[in-house]
């Protein structure tokens, strides 16, 4: 019986672990700290900011499912307004953040059409491949981040490296490869 409560309690913690020390794991109940979902994707800080998170939201799915392919389930995006929020959600740093296809957290400094649109590619390649297989097995660092920086339409013309470099290498690979299914490819080439 014992073994039995201590595995029980182990099962409980986990999560309760995850949820203090790696704060972008609280994406997956972000009402729990402090943050409104007016629908089931779309959940603020401020409900004042739903008309430009909203139009945020609906570019980079369009734009996503343009380039690549349709998305099955809609991520939940958590829209940061303070730098307070961003902290809360572990994004001390960063701009934005994808916790695979758990969702995607904006800070609010990432409040821009090609940053949202470069999380969305994070979250369709974690649909395509799986959270396991982005998380823990290697995946081409110039396919990942170069396709999200290309995909995106960033609009800066030179990235700092070696983000470069990846835009670079994935859209002479997009080129030569001749995708013209870009779901089959990126499935493909993840996989080498």
């Amino acid at each position: 019986m014992k073994i039995f409560i201590s595995i029980f309690l182990l099962m409980l913690a986990l999560p309760l672990s995850a949820l203090t020390f790696y704060k972008q794991t609280r994406v997956i109940a972000p009402e729990v700290y402090g943050i409104t979902c007016i629908d089931n994707f779309l959940c603020l800080e401020d409900i004042e900011t739903k008309d430009e998170a909203r139009v945020l939201y609906e570019h980079a799915l369009k734009l996503t499912e343009e380039k690549l392919s349709k998305i099955q389930n809609k991520p939940v995006v958590v829209f940061c307004s303070t730098k307070q929020c961003s902290n809360r959600f572990g994004l001390n740093k960063a701009s934005a953040f994808n916790m695979g296809t758990f969702g995607i957290i904006i800070s609010h400094k990432g409040w821009e059409k090609h940053m949202v649109s470069h999380e969305f590619i994070h979250y369709w390649q974690s649909s395509v491949n799986g959270n396991v297989k982005m998380l823990f097995l290697s995946n081409p660092e110039w396919l990942i981040e170069g396709m999200a920086y290309s995909m995106s339409e960033d609009p800066r013309l030179v990235l700092s490296e070696p983000y470069q470099g990846y835009r670079v290498a994935f859209n002479k690979w997009f080129i030569d490869s001749n995708q013209k299914n870009i779901y089959l490819a990126f499935k493909n080439e993840s996989y080498k």
